[in-house]
């Protein structure tokens, strides 16, 4: 993959718009034509509704999977966006593993 660029929502306050406000932005200066990757979309999977409509957590694991098979359905010639990963510090050091493997690659 060329690039792979990751927003995260941290810190964001919603009360002050769109958390996607500046996506579109960091598409024209990356060159990248893929539609982003949004996480909090990636968990309205039927799997992922069933666990939050029982009131249960969706795991770092289901999370960090999901977000692996939507990296890898991209066209890797023209990078990703990710927003809204990493949410917590098991995705980060996930995070950092893919980041060191990518770069190996």
């Amino acid at each position: 993959m060329s690039q792979l660029t990751i927003l995260s929502n941290e810190g964001h306050d919603k009360r002050k718009g769109n958390p996607r406000t500046h996506t579109h932005s960091t598409f024209k200066a990356r060159g990248i034509t893929n539609l982003p990757i949004i996480v909090s979309q990636l968990l309205k999977f039927p799997e992922c509704n069933e666990l939050s409509n029982l009131g249960q957590m969706i795991s770092d694991r289901c999370v960090i999977e999901l977000l692996l098979h939507a990296v890898l359905d991209y066209d890797s010639t023209v990078g990703a966006l990710v927003s809204g990963f990493p949410r917590t510090d098991i995705q980060v050091e996930a995070l950092k593993m893919l980041h060191d493997k990518m770069s190996h690659l």
